[in-house]
């Protein structure tokens, strides 16, 4: 018996009436499920007193059908509801004196014509079929991550000076030569500007080869090296630049100074050109850059790295975008020896990018 309360007391929650069962028992039954659809426990319960009920009510059926009263009654009792846990019944059930006897009267059950009728365990069965052959469908999503790796042409470059003589640079341009890196000067004053460095520039860039630029340095203080950016800008002020405006520390005097004083230098000279607008870098030997210039500074700038090496790369600890392999290389178009480069970066496109150099 109290699993048959329980059971009414979950048809309770459904709140359908005994007609709406009839007409569309499979409703009841969903409304059950649904009603505490999120207490897996609880209808796990009803669905073992369903079966329960099924084979207890078939006996109780056989029972009573043989049952006989020990006083005579004449009574007509109405069934409201029969409730399982997936039904209510809409049958109403009349009791009647079917066999008189001096003592005894023998009970039997008859239903009322104008009422339908429906077995409520039939209609277990049904739904037990139905909620077997509902198809559920789950939607997966798939993302797909595409991955796309980049890689950056090596560039082979030259670097030039006054001491190359009259360069003719169609005959560079042949040579698939990608950048040119020219000198525009050395010291703290203009008329230290490189003699051959409008020259160079201006032909260079007519053979639509990429230009940067490097500023040779003597400074030997923080102050000589202010002096040192600002008569550079005012030599490459009216020039585009698709490779960095380089500082280039490499003296013998240099290498006397102290680590502190030689990146003091290096940042005076960087900084003041970067705030003029110019994408910056700093060149030197590999020795140089391992041992006389602290890793923040090295880390700040792209540097430009020279080793001459038969090995594979050069033997400076840090990254670079370019290196200087050999001071011996030939290029047609100029005579003697001339300096070749590898370079690692585009810097054309990011220099462009970034609007600097004198790119608007």
């Amino acid at each position: 018996m109290n699993k048959f309360k329980k059971i009414i007391s979950v048809m309770s929650l459904c709140t359908l009436t005994v007609s709406s069962c009839f007409t569309s028992p499979f409703l009841c039954f969903d409304n059950i499920y649904a009603a505490d659809v999120s207490n897996n426990e609880y209808n796990d319960t009803i669905m073992i007193n369903l079966n329960e009920l099924y084979e207890n009510s078939l006996l109780n059926n056989n029972e009573a059908s043989n049952a006989v009263t020990t006083a005579p009654v004449t009574s007509t009792v109405k069934a409201s509801a029969v409730t399982t846990a997936a039904k209510k019944t809409t049958a109403k059930v009349v009791t009647t004196t079917s066999v008189k006897t001096p003592d005894v009267k023998t009970s039997t059950t008859a239903v009322k014509k104008d009422e339908p009728v429906f077995n409520v365990f039939d209609v277990y069965d049904e739904y037990q079929m139905h909620i077997n052959t509902t198809t559920t469908t789950i939607t997966t999503t798939v993302t797909t991550t595409t991955t796309t790796t980049t890689t950056t042409k090596i560039s082979r470059g030259i670097d030039v000076s006054q001491w190359q003589g009259n360069i003719t640079w169609t005959s560079v341009k042949k040579s698939n030569i990608d950048f040119a890196m020219i000198r525009s000067g050395y010291g703290n004053l203009t008329s230290q500007e490189d003699p051959k460095f409008k020259d160079n520039i201006k032909a260079a860039q007519a053979q639509g080869i990429p230009c940067g630029t490097y500023w040779y340095s003597y400074a030997t203080t923080v102050e000589d090296a202010y002096r040192e950016a600002e008569a550079c800008y005012q030599v490459i002020k009216n020039y585009k630049f698709e490779y960095p405006v380089v500082f280039d520390i490499e003296e013998n005097r240099q290498r006397d100074l102290s680590t502190a004083t030689v990146s003091g230098i290096i940042e005076a000279f960087c900084s003041t050109l970067e705030s003029k607008g110019y994408y910056v870098c700093l060149y030197s030997y590999a020795n140089f850059l391992n041992t006389k210039v602290y890793e923040s500074t090295l880390n700040r700038y792209d540097i430009w790295v020279a080793h001459y090496t038969t090995n594979k790369k050069p033997d400076f600890n840090g990254k670079y975008g370019m290196w200087q392999y050999s001071s011996t290389g030939k290029v047609n178009g100029i005579s003697g020896d001339v300096d070749l480069n590898y370079g690692y970066k585009n810097y054309p496109a990011i220099i462009k990018s970034k609007k600097m150099n004198g790119f608007k």
